[in-house]
């Protein structure tokens, strides 16, 4: 008796059982066919969004400018830094354009192709056309936002600075790993990266730099700041928490048509051996540059290249960047001081 009873309990359990992962079958497939028209519909609001404001902000106008004096004779007599600024911004202008027009193409190609596979009841080509419409919903999202940057210097290039806090192997390695995820972060959106100074400190890097390519700044002035990080200490042998800190400072690159020239006799330069493993010159030879701004005793260093030379002119290019930030928060600053005085 109590045998059949456990019999016809576990027959009821398993027919509800069954009944359960129908529903959940059948709600799990109603959620995978509704999926991609919701991704599409995201996908085409997103690119509204971002065609809206290019227009807005007189992209195709200003395109269609630059194109015209580019194209006239006299756009070559102007000066260096005035070219190298108008080309940019069309070449900028022209990823922009030409990223909203193919996105919408994949998009709506995918999409189409997408809704004749499920009507086929091919199911690998829907699959396809599905990951498809995922992509593009990805890149209409990256050019809304990225259509959002006003400010000219989000456009530009960037260097992130590195430098580990007080906590030993412990924040040498967390500086190490800030170091590794905005390298990976640039390869995956296609941004140039170049290390432009490394020390290493234990198990990981005392201080770094990266530059990083155009229109990195707009995507990464957020990230200055003290960077915390809470784990379970991989070199404490009695597997205790530790809290470590990182700083992080983000400094758009500027052209010299847009900044104060900083002359060369407020510059000093200090040569020295690089540090690290390197190879039969570079730590045989003075290739590593210090510049320092001695008006405002900012100083950076550059020791990737072998070249003491390309050395200076990115320690420069840095510096050059650093003071005409510095100058700006000062002036950002006067206003307020003004006002603390005149009460």
């Amino acid at each position: 008796m109590y045998c059949r009873w456990l019999v016809s309990s576990a027959g009821r359990l398993c027919r509800a059982g069954g009944a359960l992962l129908g529903a959940r079958g059948s709600a799990a497939a109603a959620c995978s066919t509704s999926a991609p028209h919701e991704v599409f519909q995201r996908a085409h609001a997103a690119l509204a969004t971002a065609d809206k404001l290019f227009q807005s902000d007189g992209g195709t106008e200003t395109l269609e400018r630059l194109e015209n004096e580019v194209s006239d004779a006299s756009f070559w007599e102007l000066s260096r830094g005035k070219r190298e600024k108008a080309l940019r911004r069309l070449a900028r202008l022209r990823e922009q354009c030409t990223s909203l027009r193919s996105t919408r193409v994949l998009l709506d190609n995918a999409y189409e192709l997408y809704k004749l596979a499920e009507a086929e009841g091919e199911r690998r080509v829907a699959e396809e056309a599905a990951g498809d419409i995922e992509r593009a919903d990805r890149e209409a999202r990256h050019l809304k936002v990225s259509c959002l940057f006003t400010n000219p210097l989000s456009h530009a290039a960037s260097f992130v600075e590195i430098q580990a806090g007080a906590g030993g192997q412990e924040s040498t390695d967390w500086a190490a790993i800030l170091f590794r995820m905005y390298s990976r972060w640039a390869h995956r959106r296609g941004i140039s990266s170049e290390t432009v100074s490394w020390r290493e400190s234990g198990a990981g890097i005392r201080s770094a730099a990266l530059r990083l390519g155009d229109s990195s700044f707009g995507w990464l002035n957020g990230e200055s700041g003290v960077h915390r990080l809470v784990r379970i200490s991989p070199f404490d042998a009695s597997a205790r928490r530790h809290t470590t800190f990182a700083s992080v400072r983000v400094t758009a690159v500027r052209l010299e048509e847009d900044t104060e020239d900083v002359r060369m006799e407020d510059v000093r330069f200090d040569t020295y051996r690089s540090s690290g493993a390197g190879g039969q010159h570079v730590n045989t030879t003075d290739s590593a540059v210090r510049a320092t701004h001695v008006p405002t005793g900012i100083s950076v260093q550059c020791q990737s290249d072998r070249s003491q030379h390309r050395n200076k002119a990115s320690a420069l290019e840095m510096l050059r960047a650093r003071v005409a930030e510095a100058q700006e928060a000062e002036r950002a600053n006067e206003p307020k001081a003004m006002s603390l005085s005149s009460r």
